[in-house]
């Protein structure tokens, strides 16, 4: 899943309510080279976030970052 944007409580339930039915969210850490922990679903520890990298297998210099744990 990708969403953009500042966090959302709507969406931070709806993937609490995946994973309690067993469905495992994986998600963007989208792209705008800031903290992903400031972007939903990436403050929702439940979920498995994926940044970029480049050919180097390097983190992309426009990828989001951060440990949100």
């Amino acid at each position: 899943m990708f969403f953009g944007g500042a966090y959302s409580e709507a969406i931070a339930k709806l993937v609490k309510e995946c994973t309690d039915n067993g469905i495992h969210v994986v998600a963007t850490a989208s792209n705008n080279y800031s903290d992903a922990y400031l972007v939903t679903p990436d403050t929702t520890p439940l979920a498995i976030t994926v940044a970029a990298s480049n050919k180097s297998d390097q983190i992309a210099n426009f990828s989001n970052y951060g440990s949100c744990q």
